[in-house]
């Protein structure tokens, strides 16, 4: 029996698993309409880490027992694999369309009843897969402001099925037109 000495092994599930968590974090980091950049304090020293573990055991792989790493060719592969694909999704905002079409029809009805006058329910909720702390009737729609875990509560969605977005009366708010009547609304530092 052949065995392959430590440093020509390509990296542990332990290694991938935290390759996964590191993923999942920056997915949903992006699952907003403007990104936490609090998330890409934490995330860019996070994969620097783990490119550079990569690297070295590349490279002490190929010195030690090269004819080892193209046996295991897809476990080396995979890490860079699934990297570039993770920058696929996160440039073509992929995380935060999926996020929002999950969301959109429970969003939509809540906009709907706010616009209309129903008073907003006092506290949180969710609304598909956002989790939304205030809501209030703003001209010509509603606004929607998330809550997300350990982050301010500065950012949301505008219904505005009127395509405009309303007047800023000096409160330092951001509308950008995002899809369809939904805008993405960014504030100061939340309400």
């Amino acid at each position: 029996m052949n065995t392959v000495k430590w440093r020509a092994r390509p990296p542990s599930g332990l290694y991938f698993g935290v390759l996964a968590v590191a993923m999942l974090i920056s997915f949903y980091g992006a699952s907003t309409t403007t990104w936490y950049y609090e998330i890409l304090f934490l995330m860019f020293p996070t994969w620097v880490v783990l490119g550079l573990y990569w690297l070295i055991r590349l490279s002490l792989a190929a010195r030690s027992e090269w004819a080892a790493v193209p046996r295991h060719s897809f476990r080396w592969a995979l890490a860079p694999l699934l990297f570039v694909s993770m920058v696929g999704a996160l440039a073509v905002d992929g995380p935060l369309w999926v996020r929002f079409a999950l969301s959109e029809p429970s969003m939509q009805a809540y906009a709907k009843a706010i616009a209309a006058g129903v008073p907003p329910d006092p506290g949180c909720r969710m609304l598909g897969l956002y989790y939304v702390c205030h809501s209030e009737r703003v001209e010509g729609g509603a606004l929607l402001v998330m809550k997300d875990i350990g982050m301010m509560d500065r950012m949301g969605f505008a219904w505005l099925p009127g395509g405009r977005a309303p007047s800023d009366d000096g409160y330092d708010n951001d509308y950008t037109q995002f899809t369809g009547p939904w805008w993405g609304w960014e504030g100061w530092d939340g309400l």
